[in-house]
């Protein structure tokens, strides 16, 4: 007996559905299911192999907005493609793409944001700052900047650490620390995909993202770049699978006295327990610590920094240094530390216990 063909639904069970893949034509999502990468080709159905990813492809590649007819089937469809461009580059990242009978309105297009990194070279004018599309704010849950102000950019950008530090549901950050080391030491431009959760400053709710992204690892310069989308998900959807991280979250919990996570490659610190603003010294956005300490302490905390690297499963110190404090003036600490291996390459993370120096 002869095999029987798709149905006239399967060959349509696609329409009315957005899909949408990454700006390397790998599928992201169609309708609520979350894909990592395939290919849209062995996913979607044949009348959106034929009348939608052409239209995809073309809009990774010059950035337009298309909506139009396309015959298919002894019938015409209405397609309809919005890429999604980095809010500074502009270039697309992701393409949004739905299709349906000629006569029928699309269902409203999802809320995705962009957003892109920019970490520039270790030294003392270091950055490590993610810039926004608006359209990210209203996937965190939060109200957009205004634009009312002289000059206002289209875009904004939080420092790395304070987004880190603020934004990411504590039992989350450590993991999302490891997938941004992964990022910044990247040596290919593989698809990464994580999901995570995040708080809204304003209302404490709780709201499950997706991002999608890759590190432009062949762009000219010192300075390193990763972009990507965001998206809110299901708060069961692909969720990160269980990692050591979690031991270092409860550390954070439970310690009675502040702690802290530092990047000595970088010098900021980009995690902090919630009693850590109770020592009363200044924790700026970008967490520098170059910026944040008496110039003549630093010398002695690259070298405790550089001992603690090395012991991974002891403890060194304490050194006494000035940090800069919220009253005025400066404020002595005492750090003691532990090396920290979150992810694979060289150790260059450490776990500190601060306290004020009178105390110790």
């Amino acid at each position: 007996m002869a095999s029987k063909g798709p149905t006239e639904a399967a060959k349509q069970q696609h329409a009315n559905e957005w899909v949408l893949i990454d700006a390397r034509l790998q599928l992201l999502s169609i309708g609520s299911a979350l894909y990592r990468g395939t290919s849209p080709r062995t996913a979607l159905d044949p009348t959106a192999r034929q009348v939608l990813i052409p239209r995809m492809r073309n809009a990774a590649v010059d950035g337009h907005t298309r909506t139009d007819s396309a015959r298919h089937a002894g019938r015409f469809w209405r397609t309809r493609v919005t890429p999604i461009k980095g809010p500074v580059s502009e270039q697309p990242l992701a393409i949004l793409g739905c299709y349906g009978p000629n006569d029928t309105e699309f269902p409203p297009e999802p809320m995705i944001g962009s957003w892109e990194w920019r970490v520039t070279p270790p030294g003392p004018d270091q950055q490590m700052r993610t810039y926004w599309s608006p359209t990210l704010y209203d996937v965190y849950g939060m109200p957009r900047p205004g634009s009312d102000m002289p000059d206002a950019p289209q875009w904004q950008w939080w420092e790395g650490p304070q987004w880190l530090d603020e934004l990411i549901l504590d039992s989350d950050r450590a993991e999302m620390r490891r997938v941004l080391d992964a990022f910044i030491h990247a040596e290919t431009d593989a698809l990464f995909i994580h999901s995570y959760r995040v708080r809204a400053p304003a209302t404490g709710e709780v709201h499950r993202l997706r991002l999608s992204g890759r590190s432009y690892v062949a762009d000219h310069g010192t300075d390193k770049w990763f972009r990507g989308v965001s998206v809110r998900v299901a708060d069961v959807a692909d969720a990160p699978p269980p990692s050591t991280a979690g031991v270092m979250d409860a550390a954070f919990a439970l310690a009675a006295d502040p702690l802290c996570a530092i990047d000595t490659e970088y010098e900021h610190i980009y995690l902090t327990s919630k009693n850590f603003r109770e020592l009363g010294v200044k924790l700026p956005a970008h967490r520098h610590l170059p910026e944040m300490m008496h110039p003549d302490d630093m010398r002695a905390l690259r070298n405790f920094l550089k001992d603690t690297v090395a012991q991974p499963s002891g403890a060194v110190g304490p050194v006494r240094v000035r940090f800069a404090a919220i009253d005025g003036g400066w404020r002595t600490v005492a750090f003691t530390g532990t090396g920290l291996r979150i992810s694979s390459g060289d150790p260059h993370h450490v776990l500190c216990r601060v306290t004020l120096a009178d105390r110790d």
